[in-house]
């Protein structure tokens, strides 16, 4: 599963990988979500209390990128 900005058909069938367009729709059937995006105006806040909410129990997010992408701890405690 992957949502990426410039969408590859070809290599989505050869991976047999699913496309989603949203997070909203991505996020409930993943147990390990990493994210990797920079900072952008795009891309702060891109994880909060919603996100968190739509996340399956057991799930596990990681994040490698800019630390302002994603919700702040209050956010997190509230998702166990």
């Amino acid at each position: 599963m992957f949502t990426p900005q410039y969408r590859r058909e070809s290599e989505e069938r050869q991976l047999n990988a699913v496309y989603y367009s949203t997070l909203g729709e991505m996020l409930p059937r993943c147990d390990i979500v990493v994210v990797t995006c920079p900072l952008t105006p795009e891309t702060r806040g891109l994880f909060g209390d919603d996100e968190f909410a739509s996340m399956k129990p057991g799930a596990y997010i990681i994040n490698i990128g800019r630390g302002k992408g994603v919700a702040k701890i209050n956010s997190i405690t509230a998702w166990f």
